[in-house]
């Protein structure tokens, strides 16, 4: 492995000095990286995919949120229907078309501030979207008029404050930090809902003619509710629907909205104590946690796969990529860890016989490295980690035909999983003539295992 790049090291520094301190987890796009690739692993390991991606704005004419949707548009009729893309959006100026003030110019508000975006690929390949901003603040509301603007087929909603009776507005977010938090969570809590319920059902019927979705239209019984969890004011959450607050807030448990808020809550103050809920603030010291846990664990290499592709471009350039997700996703190992080590040698197998073989070394010693002693999820993601990877080299090296190739291999795999998804990838597979590969030569030199 070669020297770690000035860029990499500087990451790195970035990502252990969080792990020493005991406040905020850092808002760096790297460090948010790291918690995204910690939350597809879980999911993997469920069984589940998880499409995070992270995001920056620096300026209009320089946002890595507009090229997303840019290639998504022509991506989009290669994704698999009903995939779900979650997006953490750090936007780094101030939009004055939509928002500015005197708070800004005096320093009172930072103009770096993370959004969640919530995007779905319908079945006829339609683009509906859900911006949830927790603090109300700037980007959101720019990002959902592209939207609307780039999809028009698809159905595009926004979640917006709404002012109390003294005028103010009652944000879900309402301290000056946290929002790196609220974006990563509320984007887990909505990859959570599935999309008949989230698209086809709850954001529709408390939408308004223009999208809207504002806390007084919620109903009871909404899965949606739980993005109030961490609302961090009690006045604004006193003025939800008295339904939205007796909701429960999970599907295994009765407890509500608001006996989970007041369980989270504690008070600050002396003569006139203030009660303020602390979801997030313990979520934040679990997500940091989590971090220090998952990287350390991880080889350098894994660690530097993260980093190159926290856009996701590599997904909407290869859509297939998103079908790989879902293939690895769909490998049950609860019983046994056969039919994906299967799978994983079916990769080695396919990989090695193609043309462009030293570009493709890497990947084929990654996955070769992988032991069935490892967790499920972990293997999962190393190989879509380290099949991203094989297709930004080809991208480098311009090798159009051995991408091709890989493309082909995973479109037939993605068939035939989803017509066998009862038997997907038992020990039979290899008889079968999916399974055979392209070349007599598929011997390949193995790495001793190691960690990821």
């Amino acid at each position: 492995m070669p020297s770690k790049t000035s860029d990499m090291q500087k990451i790195e520094n970035e990502i252990w000095d969080e792990f020493g301190s005991s406040d905020w987890i850092s808002g760096s796009p790297a460090s948010q990286a790291v918690l995204m690739a910690v939350k597809k692993q879980h999911r993997l390991e469920k069984n589940k995919s998880f499409n995070g991606f992270i995001l920056e704005q620096k300026s209009l004419d320089d946002s890595e949120f507009t090229q997303f949707i840019e290639k998504l548009k022509t991506s989009a009729p290669e994704i698999p229907p009903n995939t779900r893309i979650q997006l953490a959006v750090l936007t780094h100026f101030v939009d004055p078309e939509y928002e500015w003030s005197l708070d800004y110019e005096e320093g009172k508000r930072t103009c770096s501030h993370w959004t969640a975006v919530d995007l779905v690929v319908d079945e006829n390949k339609n683009i509906s979207s859900f911006v949830l901003d927790a603090a109300n603040a700037q980007g959101f509301q720019r990002m959902h008029a592209r939207l609307k603007e780039r999809f028009p087929e698809g159905k595009h909603y926004v979640y917006t404050a709404e002012a109390g009776a003294t005028g103010r507005l009652s944000p879900i977010q309402t301290q000056q930090i946290g929002c790196r938090v609220f974006a990563i969570e509320h984007l887990k809590q909505l990859s959570q809902i599935s999309t008949a319920t989230l698209y086809g059902k709850e954001l529709p019927s408390i939408s308004e003619a223009d999208g809207k979705i504002k806390a007084s239209n919620f109903t009871g019984g909404l899965k949606l509710a739980r993005i109030f969890r961490g609302m961090q004011t009690w006045t604004g959450f006193l003025r939800l629907p008295e339904a939205t607050r007796n909701t429960p807030i999970k599907d295994t448990s009765s407890e509500t909205l608001l006996q989970y808020a007041e369980n989270q809550s504690i008070l600050q103050g002396g003569f006139k104590p203030i009660k303020i809920n602390e979801t997030i603030s313990k979520k934040n010291l679990k997500y940091i946690e989590k971090k220090r846990d998952y990287y350390q664990a991880l080889s350098p290499d894994m660690q530097e796969k993260i980093f190159e592709d926290k856009a996701g471009f590599s997904f909407l350039q290869h859509p297939q990529l998103f079908k790989l997700s879902n293939i690895l996703a769909s490998i049950d190992t609860s019983e046994t860890r056969e039919n994906l080590m299967t799978f994983i040698q079916e990769m080695i197998l396919k990989l090695s016989s193609h043309d462009a073989v030293e570009e493709a070394q890497c990947c084929v010693q990654t996955l070769a490295a992988l032991s069935d002693q490892q967790a499920p999820g972990a293997i999962k993601y190393a190989c879509l980690l380290s099949v991203a990877a094989l297709y930004r080299t080809l991208d480098k090296n311009h090798h159009i035909e051995s991408q091709e190739k890989i493309s082909q291999n995973i479109d037939q795999m993605y068939q035939y999983a989803t017509q066998n998804s009862a038997q997907i990838y038992r020990s039979k597979l290899q008889e079968s003539d999916f399974s055979s590969s392209d070349s007599d030569d598929s011997s390949y030199d193995i790495m001793p295992h190691n960690t990821l």
